[in-house]
């Protein structure tokens, strides 16, 4: 019993002890990137983003609870008509 528990208690050692040497020997690989430039946004389009966050285009599982009238006039919004 002892020996089993002599082995399990050297598996976990040598596991930490490669875990801790991972994480000493770890490199980022992430880029180095600089900011993206700030693009100008018309009223206009703020405009129709917000009327968009208006809709109530809600879809129900119950084919009864559904109202196709937010989804039609997102449906308006995005083709302009």
């Amino acid at each position: 019993m002892k020996r089993i528990g002599l082995i399990l208690l050297s598996i976990i050692f040598i596991f930490l002890v490669f875990i801790l040497a991972k994480t000493v020997t770890f490199s980022s690989n992430q880029l180095l990137v600089g900011p993206v430039p700030a693009i100008d946004i018309d009223e206009a389009s703020i405009g129709r983003l917000q009327k968009a966050l208006r809709l109530k285009t809600i879809s129900y599982e119950n084919a009864s609870d559904f109202d196709s009238t937010g989804f039609e006039a997102f449906n308006t919004l995005l083709t302009g008509n």
